[in-house]
């Protein structure tokens, strides 16, 4: 028998179109507040990555801005009086470069003046001198002086330049090329090592090191090269840490480079110690 009660129909709008169940509201709110997080989540560790890098991590960048700036102050590296070539005597020369002899000019205007014939002052884990072409308008030479040293909370690489031969006597230019927060301080805390053309524990000056091979020879991290070895000098390398932050988490890598003392790269000089 047929059923004398209408069935029951969903309703529309004019339009015919139907509303959202419960249902359907409450999965797409669980749905939106998943995707809510998740967006939240990257961003607040995007700030806290790029916070870190702001604060205290060494770019890629200032590495090579360092890197650049070292080479030009080597390859200028040379005194004035070898650049003008006051001492023309090869023997005296050779006396003064192995023996630590004093150099006197044999040039007939100055002949008989002490000479400097020191482009490397100081070659220390932390510390370079050098005494160079001057790059300003100014004659002769100046010295550019590389120190990693720690200032305040900060540690850097500072490059000073002092007007004439004597270094320390007064800086005319001082910038700071690296800086690193004190968590990464010691990453470039003695970043500096040279190569020699012999052992250091042989090729002291003090004597004709007769019977010693010049081969090239580089110092160990952390290792000075003293004063009476200066002259044996004749690259310098430097390794520079690029680092990252984010967070309490650091990532480094570094970058080691090595720049010839174009000064000393010479037939002249190696005969002068003996090669």
């Amino acid at each position: 028998m047929r059923s004398l009660v209408p069935a029951r129909r969903r309703t529309t709008g004019d339009s015919g179109e139907r509303g959202f169940t419960l249902l359907e509201i409450m999965i797409a709110l669980v749905l939106f507040s998943i995707a809510a997080a998740l967006v939240t989540s990257v961003f607040v560790n995007a700030l806290g990555g790029s916070g870190a890098s702001r604060t205290g991590a060494v770019s890629d960048a200032a590495i090579e801005r360092t890197t650049a700036a070292l080479r030009d102050d080597v390859a200028r590296a040379i005194t004035e009086d070898r650049a003008n070539s006051r001492l023309r005597d090869p023997s005296e020369f050779q006396s003064a470069v192995r023996t630590n002899a004093v150099a006197r000019s044999t040039d007939p205007e100055t002949a008989g003046a002490t000479l400097d014939i020191d482009d490397v002052v100081v070659a220390t884990p932390t510390q370079l001198a050098l005494r160079v072409d001057a790059a300003s308008t100014a004659a002769g030479v100046e010295c550019v002086m590389w120190r990693a040293v720690t200032e305040g909370t900060s540690f850097v690489i500072r490059r000073t330049v002092d007007p004439g031969a004597a270094c320390g006597g007064g800086a005319i230019e001082s910038k700071v090329l690296m800086s690193a927060d004190g968590r990464l301080a010691s990453v470039n805390r003695q970043p500096f090592t040279y190569d020699l053309l012999c052992s250091p524990s042989a090729c002291a000056a003090s004597r004709a090191p007769a019977g010693i091979p010049c081969r090239p020879w580089q110092t160990r991290p952390g290792e000075a090269v003293a004063q009476n070895q200066r002259r044996w000098v004749v690259g310098v390398r430097a390794t520079l840490v690029s680092s990252s932050m984010a967070g309490k988490s650091i990532s480094e890598q570094a970058d080691t480079t090595s720049i010839a003392v174009r000064s000393r790269d010479t037939a002249t000089y190696r005969a002068a110690l003996g090669c």
